[in-house]
């Protein structure tokens, strides 16, 4: 803080100039810079151009110009010899004409270069000046300084005009820094002066009686002078505001604590812009990535500094800038010195529909009246609304950006182990093209690493060896399939002898199984290893017997088990149901009809389906169950009889008619509980309300209670006759008569208070009178208890009977006998019949006890009915619960009758039971056995034919042996499985002689295997088990073994070649070997396995890349097209997205106003005609208003201070642009006022100078001064480099305005280092384009205080005559050196004008670019489409050269070189007249010097000449594709150029026009570093191109995966594009635009529609729509049903409070006083709601420390009026926060209410039309509560909502 503080000291000191050379103080009059008025007369000139703002013309001579007829007689007189001089005008200066032409011209260029540059009017006409001595003593010397400043403007309408004075629009001051310095070293307060109140004359006089005093003098003159006092301004603003100073992060961090000022999310690193939804996006310029990161900063409320290199698009950025923080509500303040630097980003606005929100204050063009009319104008903008297809464009524009980023990021993804992208491997592919392709599979291609592929390749080359070794003879080789590695003589030889050996075992087996005639050759189709298998089949086929012929075809073995097993179990069946039926029939029922008689039996049976009871609808259920139904259905019968018998005994008893089932039960059981309580009832309760008995029982025991408590206190200290004491008469003296002092000379008051005291139970000797009127008021409140009790004794004896004992009641019983009758009403037995009113009104323990009798019984009954239900289960179908007892019991008779019928059936079948006396449901079942046996016996009659098929002669019907079938089965199938059977199948069923042979012929086989068996062995180890060699047939073996016997030789060999291809195999190549060897493909096998491998990778990856897969040519082309057509479309959405928002929340002009609300004042001000408030008290006066109409203010640091004084102008961001240029005491104002700031800026340019300080104090002379002057001092730090080292950074990279990239290419590599993005031209060699040097030969300087160098200036105007000539449409400016120099050249441009007046349009000043001549201090911020720059400095007359370049040559001066070459848009003439050896650098150590003679040579030699940038790679990535394509290229007869531009983007190929030297026919642009390495989609695809056909190049995109899928068709796409090209014309064809050139034709209709905005309708009384207050009434509350009096009293509470909340305790008592039998909130009445509250709310509600109660949980409070004729609530009973809930809506809905004003408004809206103290107490607490919770604020007197 320290720190800090003596920062700001600093500030000060460095902003208050109070020195003699300040103008201010001491006014000094110089030849240049000031001159005198003598006509009009002083208060003739005041009144003229002060108050009547007239314009004034100074005079002139009259010349043939002006009036040619009093031109000739003048002329004729001076031939007289009597000249009389003429002259016409209203200001007569000193001097002669010509020197004040001079000076009045100087004076109109510096006011207006300083009205551009620093956005301040520094021309005054001075009235009054005051001759005073600062000091005592005779050093101290007479000063003389200005007292009235008028602000006034210089005019020349054409070059020979005469110039005009009127007066700027701005306000009349006295001189403010004599103001400070008299009243700061003297005391004295100048009086202040009101040019609308008071007359110059009186001013001045009361001036003079101050400088009487003194010894002063006052002097009535006028002068015409530059003047600068605003930074006495910026002094008191920094004064005014030191605490928000210190507060501000920013100012904070260049005094060294940074740590709040430098933090960074973590998030916005390495941000991906294109994750940011076009939706949630306001930018309404296209923006590069570089800018797209500083609006991300300034989204997230990051400071930084935003460093803009020339051209980079700065002022766009800012643009977009400022347009996304409109969008998010933000208030804005941007800040430049030069005027063109507000004007390019207002103009940008207002090309994107936002002008209308932003305020520009430096233009002194503008005046008070058009400001107004732009402020109020907003009041009147019509609403826009956004349509919702244009949203849907936003959606479909993420959608295919994020498309084109997935191709892009697909393409070029490194594999993380190969470290290889798609696009490099198409590359590859081009390599290998020329080779066989080929197809073969790798484990998981996507895993293999960089040295896993070196591993196959060096395997691959030595197995490529060992082929070529054995002439690439592998194929039906002997010894393939060796698996031994290790040869030698020893092994070889025991190879030979096993060969020998196995081989002849093999010729003696092959010639044993030639003897087997039966079947076919056998050593050709039986494999080595199945002979002892033959052998093992051969012996069991002789061992079988004969079987089936059929089993040695295709027979299914499985089926025919299953069909032996399943017959064998068929005939069982049959044999079990045989022998189940003859237990129950005798055997002649097969021959009887026995389904005839079952039919009979079920047709019976069907006479039970409609019966109810029992729902079964199967007739066989009946039969089945008739015996069991029987049994159960009797018992049941007779429980039901029991249940009807004791049902009907209960009815007789009670009266009632309950019916008889298990329903009533319940009710039964209910009634006889409440009879067993012998609890007497009144026969009247059961007619009469029973709650009003109970209400009137609680009230009478309350009341009784309460004469109990009060009689039990009373008795408790008085005697019993106490109670008797007529209290009446007493307790009203009291109240009447006893109430004075003279009281106590009353004998009746003595009286009786003796009367009390002799009733009380101990001796009294004093009683005070309160305890006398509290005993007599008790006894009151006993009596009149007493007395109700009295009133309402019969009511009471009418209801209560016998229970009511008076006092003496028992309440409890009384209401325990109510609830016992509520009870008995209450059950379901209809109404309560005589003879049960006859049991219960009396005592019937007697009758309970019967009761208790027969409902055991009823108990009983229904249990056992229930358990015969439950023993039946399914079978019966009854509702104990509600069923008719007799109906129940006449169905059950039902059916046992029938079931009694259906057993009477056995009858007709008794003849062939074997006993007849067999039940019903036996025999029945015996019938179904009996179906069965015949279903069975027809099944095993239809099989037989099968089974004699499958099993011949084995099939015997019922004598078969199934076993043995299935044994048979068994052992065939087995041998069947054998893969050797099918050869020798024709040996079955032979004869048994042949069988005998057939066993020898097996014996001799296996000994002839067995010879070689061991030889076989060991050759089988010797090969691989892949071999198989024991699969190959007999004869195959023999062959193989032969061929490897025969070709020992290349044992060797062999071994070699199978360990490179093991090698191979080892690293994963096996498939790859096997399909090579397959194909045989010959040489090449690297480029084989490459070409297939990366097919085969790239395969991998499309799998997984979707976009690349998928990537069509016209697809991704119309994909980009569109995405181009939406990303220019959201520009525009976006802009009318933002207006819509800001008009949404524009105020009303028809809101009702009050006169001090701010519209009120806008509008006041707008009606008048004149007189107008001064701009700075309006701003003052209308602040929020102000930033609500216009959110973005634009002015100059020191217009800031001066403006915007009032602590209201508090803004969400602060952007400064061209902030080098700007001292950080210039910039704490604006910064302060800021709670983010974005420093915008060129710390590689000009830095600030004291070149507009020197204009306004006394030093009438620039740099050129003298040849010798130390320039030390110009250069100082700019508030951009302060903040630079304590802020974030973010650079701008793309340049843009050079439509030659030479313009920029110099800077880019001496200044930039080569880090912007520049773009080259598709002609290098244009005429007027790039940069030249234009050598004047006989140029010199000339010193001696000309210092300029004419012959220059001379050649200036030749080139601006050229231009002129050449390109009329391109504006132009001239940059000098020096001040001197410009003025040579302005003069001749003059001179030029004159001579030449038909160019004059040319320098029409009201044009968008007008001319400039401009030195290198002032030039920063402009652009020109052509820049002549003249160096001026060179050899002297004398062709002496000295190395001094004014600040050229000084710290700081390469940055003025660098603004001087970054101006130009096309073209830069640097005019020199000395070449870059004339420049001894071994002379001067400046760098400036250095790097303009490195200029001078770029401009004469041009782009060679540049030293290759530091910062380069010491080695360049190579685009292997990019190659292929340019050898395609050249292949086909064209010449081309790779890497094309001078930064470090640069065009992939450039096609050259053999025709024209350095031209370029087309630009080829591949997918591929320089694609990838794009940002975002926008750079990519969109602006990069956009910007090179901006500059003539015609684009062509490669695109690698097409190119790689279809290389032929692609590259004659290529070829067609490029011919197209040329023979539009015979020649290449360029087309250039300009760079804001547009090619969308969108119509805002489309976008968006304007209607104008709706006006509001509102109440007149309730402006606000605030809630009508409504009063709760406790009788409408909904109770629970509780007999809790508490309780209920609780739910009055919180149902009043639900409505009312906040309520006061206070008004809560009043609303529920009535609700007592008080009638009125009594202090009892008090307390019991307080006791409700605390125990049965607790939770539920709160109370306030105010004393207001609302329901938890919280909710918002709302805001309640009046009705119109309600009265309002008192105000002490309206919460603080709801008053204050009334402000803030009274706040939002006005501008700038003031602080008593919103008190008297709010007072007014609840009812008050005046305030008094109660309200003033309150409204006053709520504002402190608004304040201290931090949701207003009071500035200047008004109050303002935070965050507004």
């Amino acid at each position: 803080m320290e720190f800090l503080d003596k920062k700001i000291e600093y500030w000060e000191h460095q902003l208050l100039d109070l020195g003699k050379r300040n103008k201010m103080i001491n006014y000094r009059e110089t030849k240049r810079t000031t001159i005198k008025l003598i006509e009009p007369s002083f208060d003739e000139l005041f009144n003229r151009l002060a108050l009547d703002e007239a314009t004034l013309t100074f005079q002139r001579s009259v010349d043939r110009e002006t009036d040619i007829r009093v031109f000739s007689i003048l002329s004729l007189l001076e031939n007289l010899s009597s000249p009389l001089p003429v002259t016409i005008g209203d200001i007569k200066t000193e001097g002669s004409v010509l020197e004040r032409q001079r000076t009045l011209k100087n004076l109109r260029a510096k006011s207006r270069l300083a009205q551009e540059e620093q956005g301040t009017n520094i021309l005054y006409l001075s009235f009054g000046f005051i001759e005073w001595k600062d000091g005592k003593g005779s050093s101290a010397q007479w000063i003389k300084s200005p007292l009235i400043l008028v602000p006034v403007v210089l005019a020349l309408e054409a070059l020979n005009s005469p110039y005009t004075l009127k007066k700027y629009e701005d306000d009349i001051v006295v001189n403010p820094t004599l103001e400070y310095y008299l009243k700061t070293e003297y005391g004295i307060e100048l009086p202040q002066f009101d040019p609308d109140k008071d007359s110059l004359d009186n001013y001045l006089k009361s001036l003079e009686e101050i400088a009487d005093q003194r010894g002063w003098r006052i002097l009535r003159e006028a002068s015409l002078g530059l003047l600068s006092f605003l930074k006495i301004s910026m002094y008191n603003d920094l004064r005014r505001n030191e605490e928000r100073i210190k507060e501000n992060p920013v100012i904070r961090a260049m005094a060294g604590d940074v740590a709040e000022a430098n933090k960074i999310p973590e998030h916005l690193h390495d941000f991906d812009l294109d994750s940011i939804s076009p939706e949630d996006c306001y930018q309404v310029m296209s923006a590069d990535s570089s800018q797209q990161d500083a609006i991300l900063y300034s989204k997230n409320n990051i400071s930084f500094v935003m460093q803009g290199p020339p051209g980079t698009g700065k002022s766009q950025t800012i643009t977009n800038i400022i347009a996304e923080a409109l969008a998010e509500g933000k208030k804005v303040l941007f800040v430049s010195e030069k005027m063109a630097a507000l004007q390019v980003v207002y103009r940008r606005l207002q090309d994107a529909h936002l002008g209308d929100f932003c305020l520009p204050l430096h233009s002194y063009k503008a005046n008070k009246k058009e400001i107004l009319e732009q402020i109020g104008a907003n009041l009147k903008l019509k609403q826009t609304r956004v349509k919702d297809e244009a949203i849907s464009n936003l959606e479909e524009l993420l959608s295919i950006r994020q498309e084109l980023n997935k191709y892009a990021e697909e393409l070029h993804a490194l594999n993380s182990e190969l470290n290889i992208s798609c696009y490099e491997v198409y590359s590859k592919l081009e390599e290998v093209n020329d080779v066989p392709a080929m197809t073969f599979t790798l484990d998981d291609p996507l895993s293999i690493s960089q040295t896993k592929l070196q591993t196959f390749l060096n395997a691959l080359k030595e197995y490529e060896l060992s082929l070529e070794r054995l002439h690439y003879h592998i194929n039906n080789n002997p010894w393939d399939g060796l698996a031994i590695r290790v040869s030698g003589y020893e092994y070889n030889e025991q190879m030979r002898a096993e060969l020998e050996t196995l081989t002849n075992s093999l010729k003696e087996c092959i010639e044993i199984l030639s003897a087997i005639s039966e079947v076919s050759v056998l050593s050709e189709h039986a494999p080595y290893i199945s002979i002892l298998e033959m052998v093992d089949i051969i012996e069991r086929i002789c061992d079988l017997p004969q079987i089936p012929q059929i089993w040695l075809g295709t027979f299914n073995f499985e089926q025919g088990i299953k069909s032996a097993t399943d017959a064998k179990n068929t005939y069982a069946k049959l044999f079990e149901l045989r022998e189940a039926i003859s237990k129950v029939f005798v055997d002649t029922i097969y021959h009887y009809n026995y389904n005839e008689w079952k039919d009979k039996l079920l047709a019976q049976a069907n006479g039970f389906i409609d019966l109810p009871l029992i729902r079964r609808n199967d007739s066989e259920f009946f039969v089945k169950e008739a015996v069991t139904l029987h049994a159960h259905l009797t018992a049941l019968k007779k429980a039901l009889i029991d249940t009807r018998n004791t049902y009907k005994s209960i009815n007789d008893k009670l009266g009632t008619d309950f019916s008889a089932n298990a329903y009533n039960l319940q009710t039964v059981i209910s009634l006889f509980e409440l009879i067993k309580t012998n609890v007497i009832l009144n026969k009247i309760w059961f007619s009469s309300d029973i709650g009003k008995i109970r209400n009137l029982i609680i009230e009478a025991q309350t009341i009784t209670n309460d004469i109990n408590n009060v009689k039990e206190k009373l008795l408790s200290v008085w005697e019993p006759e106490i109670l008797s004491l007529d209290y009446a008469p007493i307790l009203l003296r009291y109240k009447t008569e006893y109430t004075n002092f003279f009281k106590v000379f009353k004998g009746q008051y003595k009286q009786d208070k003796k009367q009390v005291l002799a009733l009380s139970k101990t001796v009294l000797r004093k009683l005070p009178d309160d305890a006398v009127v509290d005993l007599l008021t008790t006894l009151k409140y006993y009596h009149d208890k007493l007395n109700w009790l009295e009133q309402n004794a019969s009511e009471l004896e009418r209801l209560l009977g016998s229970y009511y004992k008076g006092l003496y009641s028992d309440w409890d019983y009384i209401t325990n006998a109510v609830d016992i009758c509520s009870q008995m009403r209450n059950l379901p037995v209809g109404e309560i019949s005589p003879l049960l009113l006859d049991i219960v009104s009396v005592e019937h323990t007697e009758e309970a006890a019967k009761f208790d009798v027969l409902f055991s019984e009823l108990t009983t009954a229904l249990m056992t009915a229930k358990n015969e239900v439950a023993s039946l289960e399914a079978k019966i179908d009854i509702d104990l619960a509600n069923f008719d007892v007799e109906e129940t019991i006449n169905t059950i008779d039902t059916y046992l009758y029938k079931l009694n019928e259906v057993s009477a059936q056995t009858k007709m079948i008794k003849p062939y039971l074997v006993n007849t006396d067999g039940t019903i449901d036996v025999i029945y079942k015996a019938i179904e056995q009996l179906n069965s046996y015949s279903e069975t016996e027809n099944l095993v009659n239809v099989l037989s034919q099968t089974y004699k098929q499958d099993f011949e002669d084995l099939f015997d019907d019922e004598h078969t042996d199934w076993d043995n079938i299935v044994f048979l089965l068994s052992k065939v199938e087995e041998l069947k499985k054998s893969e050797c059977f099918h050869l020798l199948q024709g040996l079955v069923n032979v004869s048994e002689e042949r069988k005998q042979s057939l066993k020898e012929i097996a014996d001799n086989l296996r000994n002839a295997h067995n010879n070689g068996c061991a030889a076989f062995d060991w050759i089988k180890q010797q090969f691989f088990k892949s071999s198989a060699l024991q699969s190959l047939t007999i004869a195959t073996l023999s062959e193989k073994m032969s061929g490897c016997l025969n070709n020992l030789a290349n044992l060797d060999k062999w071994i070699d070649y199978q360990e490179a291809k093991d090698k191979c195999n080892e690293t994963g190549l096996e498939d790859f070997i096997v399909k090579f060897e397959s194909a045989y493909l010959g040489e090449n096998i690297e480029k084989v396995f490459l070409k297939g491998f990366y097919h085969m990778w790239l395969g991998a990856v499309c799998d997984k890349s979707v976009s690349v897969r998928r990537f069509r040519r016209n697809t991704q082309d119309e994909k980009i097209k569109k995405f181009i057509e939406l990303d220019d479309l959201q520009l525009l959405i976006a802009q009318m997205r933002i207006r819509e928002k800001l008009i949404e929340n524009l105020p009303s002009s028809h809101r009702m106003l009050k006169a001090t609300d701010e519209i009120a004042i806008l509008n006041k001000e707008l009606s008048k005609k004149s007189r107008i408030m001064p701009l700075r008290k309006l701003f003052r006066m209308i602040p929020n208003l102000l930033m609500k109409l216009k959110p973005c203010l634009m002015m100059s640091p020191l217009s800031a201070s001066y403006f915007l004084e009032t602590e209201a102008y508090h803004f969400d961001l602060v952007i400064f642009d061209e902030a080098s240029q700007i001292f950080p005491e210039d910039a704490i104002g604006a910064i302060f006022r800021g709670s983010q700031v974005i420093i915008a800026g060129d710390s590689k340019q000009l830095p600030p100078t004291n070149f507009f300080s020197a204009t306004t104090n006394n030093f009438d002379g620039d740099y050129d001064i003298s040849d010798e002057e130390d320039y030390s001092e110009v250069v100082s730090d700019s508030i951009l480099e302060e903040a630079t080292s304590v802020l974030p950074n973010r650079t701008l990279l793309w340049h843009y305005r050079s439509k030659h990239e030479n313009l920029i290419a110099f800077s880019n590599r001496e200044i930039y280092k080569n880090e912007l993005i520049t773009f080259p031209n598709s002609i290098t060699k244009v005429p007027d384009m790039g940069v030249e040097y234009i050598y004047v030969e006989n140029g010199c300087y000339e010193g001696g205080g000309k210092n300029c160098n004419i012959r220059e200036a001379q050649k200036c105007i030749i080139l601006v005559l050229e231009h002129i000539q050449k390109h009329p449409d391109r504006s132009l400016g001239i940059i000098a050196f020096s001040e001197k120099q410009q003025n040579a050249i302005e003069n001749a441009i003059i001179d030029f004008r004159e001579r030449m007046p038909q160019y004059e349009w040319f320098f029409d000043e009201s044009k968008d670019e007008p001319f400039f001549v401009k030195n290198l201090e002032n030039v920063q911020g402009d652009e020109r489409d052509t820049i002549i720059f003249s160096i001026c400095y060179a050899k002297d007359k004398n062709g002496k050269m000295y190395m001094r370049f004014g600040p050229l040559g000084h710290m700081g001066g390469e940055r003025r070189l660098n603004v001087a070459i970054t101006r130009a848009k096309c073209n830069v003439k640097l005019v020199g007249s000395i070449l870059p050896s004339d420049i001894d650098l071994s002379r001067t150590n400046s760098e400036g010097v250095r790097m303009l003679r490195s200029y001078i040579e770029f401009a004469m030699k041009g782009s060679s000449v540049l030293k290759s940038a530091e910062r380069e790679e010491a080695f360049e990535t190579v685009d292997e594709f990019c190659n292929i394509v340019a050898k395609f290229l050249e292949n086909n007869g064209y010449k081309v150029q790779k890497q094309v531009g001078c930064s470090d983007y640069k065009i992939d190929i450039a096609i050259e026009n053999p025709n024209v030297d350095g031209e370029f026919i087309a630009g080829i642009e591949c997918d591929g570093i320089s694609y990838v390495h794009a940002k975002t989609a926008r750079d990519r695809d969109h602006l990069r191109r956009a910007v090179l056909e901006n500059m003539g190049w015609n684009l062509y995109r490669v695109w690698s995966t097409e190119w790689n899928r279809n290389s032929k068709a692609e590259g004659e796409a290529l070829i067609s594009f490029i011919q197209s090209i040329i023979n539009k014309n015979g020649t290449a064809t360029h087309t250039f635009k300009q760079s804001n050139e547009n090619d969308m034709d969108v119509s805002i209709d489309t976008i968006a529609t304007e209607t104008a905005k709706p006006i509001e309708k509102t109440s007149t009384r309730n402006p606000y729509g605030f809630v009508y207050y409504k009063e709760a009434n406790w009788w409408d509350t909904v109770h629970s049903g509780s007999n809790d009096n508490l309780t209920r009293i609780s739910e009055n509470i919180l149902y009043i409070v639900s409505v009312e909340q906040p309520i006061h305790m206070e008004l809560l008592y009043k609303r529920l006083g009535p609700s007592f039998t008080t009638g009125k909130a009594t202090d009892g009445v008090r307390q019991t709601i307080d006791v409700a509250i605390s125990k049965k709310l607790n939770g539920r509600v709160v109370i306030d420390k105010d004393n207001f109660v609302r329901t938890l949980p919280l909710s918002p409070i709302t805001v309640r009026i009046p009705e119109e004729y309600d009265t309002p609530r008192p105000m002490e009973f309206i919460s603080t926060e709801e008053v204050a809930s009334a402000m803030i809506k009274i706040i939002s809905s006005s501008f700038g209410i003031m602080e008593d004003d919103l008190a008297s408004e709010c007072a007014r809206v609840f009812g008050f039309e005046r305030k008094g103290p109660k309200i003033k107490i309150k409204t006053d607490a709520a504002i402190k509560w608004l304040v201290d919770n931090k949701q207003i604020r009071i500035i200047d007197g008004k109050a303002q909502l935070i965050g507004d």
